[in-house]
């Protein structure tokens, strides 16, 4: 006969092991918490889930690195990768905290941007100084909007984006001319200035709304610099990396990360970044401008519709 203490031990290891399947199978892509909670009290439809999880599992496995790898190539050339990624994991990961979509997304994205950065590192070459003030300046920014989206709602602020986004689309339409010649050059007390406000300015963008900042980033590096597309596209990820990696390390302390989702993701948008930057050095500057145009209508018809649903609901709400 077992004695209490034994017993109790027993119960407890069986009550730990049941809830660690019920918590694998909620992440196993499809299983909702109601179904998750029969699983062990049922046997027969706990073997029913164990066949459909495996066809659930293998099939959005596929999706998600397939999705994560072709925004790694979008990213690669000139940003808008969270397009394809994020939207993907919230449509496929609809049982999960969006904290813990946000942070995947963003531990998945940065390899592809570091992978792009090292690419694009090894054909074009950009001021040492000057990138180094600009991705400092960004990354400052981005901890500051991030902390400011603690008291402020970034909601509202969306709804100006598609106005930007036209007033992009019309500049660099008219000027045919934008972005095809480099003007890269020893950069004076005035270009270092502009960078620490763009840096500053651009990485508060990412860390308090996010959308479309490596489009704003190409655009502005570009404008106000002279830039050619190929170097401005290869800066924005230098960029985008010191952006992201406060956001990444903010996530990973708080336990915001679905590690086996984000490590087959981070593979999959690397590879994508790699072939996505040697294709734009590939087919240089005016594909890079075509793809660009092309990104910028896709992110304006996004937030043009997220900002409708926005009004919508505030109108509802009424």
């Amino acid at each position: 006969m077992q004695s209490p203490s034994r017993s109790l031990r027993k119960q407890r290891r069986t009550v730990s092991t049941l809830t660690n399947r019920r918590a694998t199978y909620r992440l196993s892509f499809g299983v909702s918490r109601r179904d998750a909670n029969l699983i062990g009290h049922d046997q027969p439809f706990f073997a029913h889930w164990i066949a459909l999880c495996s066809i659930f599992f293998l099939l959005n496995f596929f999706l998600l690195t397939l999705g994560a790898f072709f925004a790694g190539f979008v990213d690669a050339t000139v940003g808008g990768g969270g397009l394809v990624q994020l939207p993907a994991l919230f449509a496929i990961l609809p049982a999960q905290s969006p904290p813990q979509l946000l942070g995947t997304n963003k531990l998945a994205a940065i390899t592809g941007t570091i992978n792009a950065s090292i690419a694009f590192g090894r054909r074009v070459t950009l001021p040492v100084r000057f990138m180094i003030l600009t991705c400092l300046t960004a990354g400052i920014g981005s901890l500051i909007g991030a902390q400011v989206t603690r008291f402020i709602s970034p909601e509202l602020f969306k709804l100006g984006l598609p106005v930007l986004l036209i007033g992009l689309l019309i500049y660099t339409l008219k000027h045919k001319r934008l972005g095809e010649l480099s003007a890269v050059a020893p950069f004076g007390p005035k270009a270092f200035v502009q960078s620490c406000l763009i840096g500053a300015g651009i990485g508060f963008y990412d860390g308090f709304i996010g959308p479309g900042t490596g489009t704003f980033l190409i655009f502005l590096f570009i404008r106000v610099f002279r830039f050619d597309f190929l170097h401005a596209s290869a800066a924005a990820k230098l960029v985008n990396v010191s952006t992201n990696l406060g956001a990444i390390l903010l996530f990973g302390f708080t336990g915001n990360i679905l590690w086996p989702v984000a490590v087959p993701m981070a593979i999959t948008n690397a590879a994508g970044g790699i072939i996505g930057a040697r294709y734009a050095l590939w087919k240089g500057n005016t594909y890079v401008r075509r793809f660009f145009v092309v990104v910028v209508c896709i992110l304006l018809a996004k937030t043009a519709w997220d900002g409708w649903s926005e009004v919508m609901k505030i109108a509802n709400s009424r």
